[in-house]
């Protein structure tokens, strides 16, 4: 999950179309960072899920990592600092099960919040879930 940091500040401070102009560069980012079989959703406001299937933790945070930086390149462009946090969670290395990856990957996208933002937190792996052919990344 992804969170664009401060955003209801660049909105209020820049004015909404500039807003939407930033979203709609960070989703161009995004997109042009990712597989063909990835997937980029808008979930809320300016949070975004991205799906990437059959991709393990390690690999995961390491592309979110490259987001985040992709991310925060676009502050120059728009003349306004931009920046993300963005919670990892996978299947089955950090949840059960499909049910539990969006409110894993919420939390870890809370603690990156608390944690001062424009980072990447990963879920905690489960007990006993080394890196393994993973069925769902968020």
């Amino acid at each position: 999950m992804i969170d664009l940091d401060n955003f209801k500040n660049l909105n209020d401070q820049n004015g909404h179309a500039n807003g939407d102009a930033v979203l709609r560069d960070v989703a161009a980012q995004l997109v042009a960072a990712l597989r063909p079989s990835d997937v980029v959703s808008r979930y809320g406001g300016e949070e975004l899920v991205v799906i990437l299937p059959s991709c393990g933790l390690e690999d995961v945070a390491q592309k979110a990592e490259t987001l985040r930086q992709r991310i925060e390149s676009l502050g120059e462009a728009h003349g306004v600092p931009v920046s993300a946090s963005i919670g990892v969670a996978t299947v089955p290395e950090t949840a059960s099960g499909t049910a539990d990856v969006i409110p894993l990957a919420d939390a870890a996208l809370y603690a990156a919040k608390q944690a001062g933002k424009n980072r990447v937190v990963c879920a905690e792996r489960r007990a006993g879930k080394e890196e393994s052919q993973p069925r769902l990344v968020v």
